[in-house]
């Protein structure tokens, strides 16, 4: 078996294994019971894992098939088709809405030669026909699709994706969020701001109402909660930040810089306050999981990206450490059970407690010193316009102000020098990920990448 998948509720496995001349290589398998196949419902020379998804209840099931059309079936009857989209609207991917509402299901229709707009469109099942369509967005030249159901499954968010953007404004691709919902609504999802259009990251809240985003140009990124009708309703500053994760309540949530940035981490309250409560880092993080209590979560450092010090951290939403485990040798991955049973209150009065701890604090003076601005002492003048050192003194007073921008300039180029390098590592991994063979040399480079990111970080704190 090469690829596996659960249904919502845990009732079937959908299979997929090399072809065989002599048997199925798609199966679904169900687990009520027996644990006996229930079906092999595909031919036997598929060259891949077809898209295929039940519903949250497991009573419909839906496939992709080879002619661009979504079948879908009754279960546990996965032989007798009730429903087939019609030939025409050549469908490249969909997704069945999650939750216990209606169902609904999107579909993403990718434009062709002689038509280069591509669409999403909602719909609610049984209804196949396009007259039936709820609403639709429409991109240009978008070439894949990441559909997400908020929890309620009542609306969604869809990354549009293209890889090369053929207006040349981006050298990694062009990006465009939307938003659909059953009730007819659909908005293309922008913050203010020239590259907006550059989307790392959305997830939506648990509260189905709310969701966060994450975008414009790295390392400079806009983070901010959103509401339904798409109007911003928190801006969480500019940092760089690629993944978010809301804890189970849904009144914080972590804003992190994983995978190529160093590991920074921010735990954002959403409900009260509105602020963030704490900000760390924990480099080489792979993985990040709430527990069910909603103050306590893990970082992981995994195999196979990373193969050296795998282990998992676990923290409070204070950024304080709470358990270090170290594996012996490799760790693949964690993940958290969520027990709908017993659930542990979420601890407000600690929370609330930790917020006005930080706000009594007193502002740092030294901070405030290094923000102002520096002027001279023979560009300092009285009342009258006149300096206020001696003539003599001037030239003297001039020599070390030459001296004190030599050397500010002296560390700009410094770290000027580090972007460059930096910009050359990107695009040597960028040449590694399309299966070019790089030099010896070239690897060291990239493993450099850690190193110099932490120089640039320690000139501009300096």
């Amino acid at each position: 078996m090469l690829s596996a998948k659960l249904s919502p509720q845990g009732g079937y496995i959908i299979a997929w294994d090399n072809p065989n001349q002599n048997l199925d290589n798609f199966s679904i398998w169900s687990l009520n019971g027996s644990k006996k196949k229930a079906s092999a419902s595909h031919s036997q020379k598929l060259t891949k894992m077809p898209e295929s998804q039940f519903s949250w209840d497991e009573k419909i099931y839906a496939r992709l098939t080879n002619d661009l059309r979504i079948i879908f079936y009754e279960t546990p009857d996965f032989q007798t088709e009730i429903k087939r989209t019609p030939e025409d609207m050549k469908i490249s991917n969909f997704s069945l809405s999650t939750g216990n509402s209606p169902l609904h299901y999107i579909c993403y229709v990718r434009g062709g030669k002689e038509q280069n707009t591509s669409s999403v469109k909602l719909f609610k099942y049984p209804n196949v026909e396009a007259s039936s369509v709820i609403c639709q967005r429409s991109s240009f030249q978008s070439e894949r699709v990441d559909i997400k159901w908020n929890k309620r499954g009542t609306a969604a968010l869809v990354t549009t994706m293209t890889d090369v953007d053929k207006t040349g404004g981006s050298y990694y691709g062009k990006t465009s969020l939307e938003y659909l919902d059953t009730r007819a609504n659909s908005y293309k999802v922008q913050l203010a701001g020239p590259d907006s259009d550059i989307i790392h990251a959305s997830k939506w809240s648990p509260t189905s109402t709310e969701f966060c985003i994450i975008v414009g140009k790295m390392p400079n990124t806009r983070a901010a909660l959103m509401n339904s009708k798409c109007e911003k309703i928190l801006d969480m500053d500019i940092a760089a930040r690629n993944e978010i994760y809301f804890n189970p309540q849904g009144n914080l949530v972590l804003l992190c810089g994983l995978g190529n940035l160093p590991g920074t981490i921010e735990v954002w309250e959403l409900k009260k306050h509105k602020r963030c409560v704490a900000q760390f880092r924990v480099q080489t993080t792979t993985q990040v999981e709430w527990l069910n209590d909603g103050a306590h979560f893990i970082t992981a450092t995994t195999a196979p990206r990373m193969q050296v010090d795998n282990g998992f951290k676990v923290w409070d939403f204070r950024g304080k450490s709470i358990l270090d485990w170290v594996a012996t040798k490799h760790l693949f991955g964690i993940t958290s059970v969520v027990s709908h049973e017993n659930k542990i209150p979420f601890p407000e009065s600690e929370l609330d407690a930790h917020i006005k701890a930080i706000e009594s604090k007193p502002k740092n003076p030294k901070a405030e010193e290094k923000a102002a601005v520096y002027i001279p002492v023979h560009k300092r003048t009285g009342t009258a316009g006149s300096p206020m050192v001696p003539k003599s003194q001037q030239t003297k007073a001039t020599a070390s102000n030459s001296s004190d921008g030599d050397e500010i300039s002296a560390k700009q180029r410094k770290i000027q020098n580090l972007q460059k390098k930096l910009n050359d590592i990107q695009k040597l991994k960028a040449e590694l990920a399309n299966g070019k063979t790089l030099e010896k040399n070239q690897l060291v480079k990239i493993n450099n990448e850690e190193t110099i990111r932490s120089e640039i970080e320690s000139l501009q704190l300096s």
